[in-house]
């Protein structure tokens, strides 16, 4: 065979040996021929992607928020209380001076009672008109106060007593826990009466007076509707003046008692009480309603 002929013969030969191994399917079909490109597999859905975690950074904490304290309730007085009603106990100081004057010189005195003291009650009845003004009615009495006042050739038993009635205005502060304090001024009218016993005689006086009054004090709340009150009065009444005929003792006497009655002369006698400082000490209890 010529030389020539060797190398296409060659050639021929490679290429069917490498057509007859099985070549790996890229996706091209044999002339003629259509094939479907390879499907690609799909990932299950169980299967995750798996994150790396990342470093926890470092973050400075928050501050804490300090709670305030509780705070206390305002206290709130009862604001639908606006009547109330109660009583007291007052203990009376009495001062003034006694004169008396036998009329025609021959006998006179004088003298100064102070701290004569005198027990008394009253009831009142109130009415809230704000929160700070306070009207009252208050009926009260004074009970029978005795003194023995002797002069040179006589002497005289005082019993003295009164009634009275008395509008009181009251200006009082806020309402606390611990409870008000308050303070105001009266206008009232008393009917006195002063008996008076001199030697072997016994006479008396009762008149109408006026009775202005000043007063301040304390009160505390006990339950919703009670309030305790613990308080002072200043008043001054006219008790007036004594007009009568006694028996003064032209003789030797005794205490003031002549030995002989025969001795006993009848004299007009006058005793002027005048204005009588009171000073009360008082002690009550009200409901509200």
């Amino acid at each position: 065979m010529p030389k020539q002929l060797l190398l296409p013969l060659f050639v021929v030969a490679a290429f069917a040996a490498t057509d007859s191994v099985a070549q790996p399917n890229w996706g091209h079909a044999p002339a003629g021929q259509w094939m479907p490109m390879p499907v690609q597999q799909q990932v299950p859905a169980t299967v995750q992607r798996q994150v790396q975690p990342q470093p926890q950074q470092w973050q400075m904490p928050a501050p804490q928020q300090q709670q305030a304290p509780a705070q206390r309730q305002a206290f709130v007085a009862p604001a639908h209380h606006r009547w109330y009603v109660g009583g007291r106990f007052n203990q009376n100081f009495m001062f003034f001076t006694e004169t008396a004057d036998s009329g025609d010189g021959s006998e006179r005195w004088e003298g100064t009672h102070a701290a004569l003291s005198q027990m008394g009650f009253d009831f009142f009845i109130g009415h809230k008109l704000n929160r700070n003004w306070r009207a009252e009615i208050e009926l009260g009495q004074f009970m029978e106060m005795s003194d023995t006042m002797v002069g040179e050739t006589g002497a005289s038993t005082i019993r003295m007593s009164a009634s009275y009635a008395s509008f009181n205005i009251t200006l009082n502060s806020e309402e606390k826990r611990w409870g008000w304090v308050y303070a105001g001024v009266g206008f009232g009218v008393a009917m006195p009466e002063v008996r008076s016993n001199v030697l072997i005689n016994e006479i008396s006086n009762s008149q109408i007076s006026f009775m202005p009054s000043l007063m301040a004090g304390f009160r505390t709340r006990i339950a919703e509707r009670w309030f305790a009150d613990v308080g002072y009065r200043f008043s001054m009444i006219d008790y007036g003046t004594i007009n009568a005929t006694w028996g003064r003792c032209d003789g030797p006497s005794v205490g003031g008692v002549c030995v002989d009655p025969n001795d006993i002369v009848p004299t007009r006698f006058t005793n002027d009480f005048g204005w009588v400082m009171n000073h009360s000490v008082r002690l009550g209890l009200a409901y509200e309603f």
